[in-house]
């Protein structure tokens, strides 16, 4: 079977690898986190600099949670192959298409008609209505319910627990809060919380740490 790497080795990889169909060959953080990793000892461990032919040949995904630091490690990567993980536990329905790069954990549930993207995650719980659009770095939290028809913008966060109407669409760079309930259109770059969801506040890029 051939083996697959990540990028990053945080709370979120040490998930992938517990899940991951394929075996984990390596991991990739920046030099200065070498010993912070959080995975198991026995998986090769390498900086960003020291990244050799092999590696940048391997399959990846970027293993992190929030959409921008996400996007930040898909654009320093050097190599030329994304992976996807797909949870054995996972429900997709045949015929999905689910982008290079997506992760979609167990117990997730992925209903027809849906599209997701590229670099997408797709968390423990969550459920995906059918003909849902989840476009390319986008975030789902666990136990997340998305009804059916709506569209996920582009490195939108929903966290955990929220519940999108059907219809619905959520804004590129869009924060959705633990919980919320969304019943209305969300636009572009803003934190929104509460039932019924409400702004917040603006934002002026994809969410980087959560």
């Amino acid at each position: 079977m051939s083996v697959i790497g990540l990028l990053g080795a945080g709370g979120h990889a040490l998930e992938v690898e517990s899940y991951a169909v394929e075996p984990i060959g390596f991991v990739v953080v920046d030099a200065m986190y070498l010993d912070a990793v959080r995975l198991p000892r026995s998986i090769p461990v390498v900086s960003f600099d020291a990244c050799g032919e092999a590696e940048r040949e391997t399959p990846v995904v970027a293993a992190v949670g929030a959409p921008g630091m996400r996007r930040e490690l898909v654009d320093r990567w050097t190599g030329t192959h994304f992976a996807r993980v797909i949870a054995s536990r996972a429900l997709v329905h045949r015929g999905v298409p689910v982008g290079q790069g997506s992760v979609v954990a167990p117990t997730a549930v992925i209903m027809p008609g849906a599209v997701v993207g590229q670099h997408v995650l797709i968390n423990s719980g969550a459920i995906i209505s059918h003909e849902c659009v989840i476009e390319d770095f986008a975030t789902i939290s666990p136990s997340v319910s998305v009804g059916g028809r709506s569209r996920v913008g582009a490195g939108a966060f929903v966290g955990i627990g929220a519940t999108l109407s059907s219809g619905v669409t959520i804004g590129r760079g869009a924060v959705i809060g633990a919980g919320a309930v969304v019943v209305r259109d969300i636009p572009p770059f803003g934190v929104y919380a509460g039932v019924p969801a409400r702004f917040l506040r603006k934002t002026t890029d994809w969410l980087r740490f959560v």
